[in-house]
């Protein structure tokens, strides 16, 4: 399952620990750190300890989610820009992974309809080698040099089902109402116009229909 992985599944990373540590992210499955790695800087996410499970069963998940995680990440890479993973912890649950200078989209994105658009072509490219990322949202793309990178792959699957590509879209719509209400219709427009399979938006349209007359 995991053999695409070509690093290290390790219990120490004698490179990383040690090193001065800065929190950027604290959410309730990992906290993001901004540290170095072999002197470059990098993003260390550590899955976290949740004591309302036995510790045995909560290892266990936590360990199947950094590997997932991982794997996802590097295969993502064949249809866009991911960070380079550089280091795996399986002891601290820990992936070490190339710092991304730049905003996330969130930031500057309603400026830029030009890059709803591109989004969309880059999403569509990760659906074509039938990824589904599982949390598209415009907090999850950085944007560094002119070109858009996913992180945070701890959601993604692998499939080919038009619902389940429909279904990721939905996610990323719903995102763009709630947090650019006030020009996601023309954010949305331009992500659909680079998107452009209308199998997969008719699909949507499909879903949206079903909810209306639940």
């Amino acid at each position: 399952m995991y053999g695409h992985w070509r690093g290290r599944w390790i219990y120490n990373s004698a490179e990383v620990v040690g090193a001065l540590m800065k929190m950027i992210y604290k959410g309730a499955e990992a906290e993001l750190y901004k540290s170095e790695y072999l002197g470059m800087p990098v993003v260390l996410k550590r899955r976290v300890k949740k004591r309302y499970r036995i510790e045995e069963l909560d290892s266990k998940i936590r360990a199947s989610r950094t590997k997932r995680e991982v794997v996802n990440l590097i295969k993502a890479k064949k249809a866009v820009n991911t960070p380079y993973v550089y280091d795996v912890n399986m002891k601290a649950m820990e992936i070490s992974m190339q710092f991304i200078e730049g905003p996330k989209l969130k930031e500057i994105i309603e400026e830029k309809e030009e890059l709803s658009a591109e989004l969309g072509k880059q999403v569509r490219a990760m659906h074509d080698i039938n990824m589904i990322h599982g949390d598209l949202t415009t907090s999850n793309v950085i944007v560094s040099g002119g070109k858009l990178y996913f992180i945070d792959f701890g959601l993604a699957f692998f499939s080919d089902k038009t619902e389940d590509k429909a279904v990721d879209l939905q996610v990323f719509r719903d995102v763009l109402k709630s947090s650019h209400h006030r020009v996601w219709k023309k954010l949305w427009a331009a992500f659909c116009g680079g998107y452009a399979d209308e199998r997969v938006l008719e699909k949507l349209k499909e879903i949206d229909n079903r909810a209306r007359y639940r």
